[in-house]
């Protein structure tokens, strides 16, 4: 039984959110970017520091490190307010080779760098969400009507449910859509 971040009820049914305890490293997906981080708590060497210097397009990565990190692409100054616990962690790279493969194109236009450069924020963006444990599965319940939240793993059926999702909004509302269209009542 895994504790509820959040449970929606629609219908008979019930949506239960809850953290993905062995969620997939995104880094491991088929990635755009290459990452090169080098933290005493983050270190990912995708590619080599000589090759920073090579990439078509590079965003520096902020981290900000205090019971949790937060990575950062922000292009302003300096994102976290906090000379102590934040700073630059590394760079997140395109190649050229990469970027030309990916959007099939010849040549690296400021439309296309301004795709990787958004492309390269959102991986970022999941992969800090990765690292702080804020993945997501949701599961669906049916016959749930007057069966109270805390009871629902023991007396109802789990007729549907998915893990590695990246916000709860996100799990809950994959999980209603799950659930033929009927009234929406939310509970926390």
């Amino acid at each position: 039984m895994l504790d509820a971040v959040k449970i929606v009820r629609k219908g008979t049914c019930a949506v239960k959110v809850v953290y993905d305890c062995e969620p997939e490293n995104p880094r491991d997906w088929e990635n755009l970017g290459k990452l090169h981080l080098d933290t005493r708590s983050v270190c990912v060497k995708e590619c080599e520091r000589d090759d920073i210097e090579k990439a078509r397009v590079k965003l520096p990565v902020y981290k900000y490190e205090h019971s949790g990190v937060a990575l950062s692409t922000s292009n302003a100054s300096y994102p976290f307010n906090d000379r102590w616990d934040a700073g630059l962690a590394g760079y997140i790279c395109a190649f050229a080779d990469d970027i030309c493969k990916a959007y099939d194109c010849k040549y690296i236009t400021k439309k296309i760098v301004a795709r990787v450069e958004k492309e390269l924020k959102n991986e970022i963006d999941t992969y800090s969400k990765y690292i702080n444990g804020e993945v997501y599965g949701f599961q669906v319940f049916a016959n749930a009507v007057g069966i109270d939240d805390n009871d629902l793993d023991e007396k109802c059926e789990v007729t549907d449910g998915c893990y590695g999702v990246y916000s709860v909004e996100d799990a809950v509302a994959e999980g209603l859509a799950c659930i033929p269209n009927e009234k929406v009542v939310m509970a926390e």
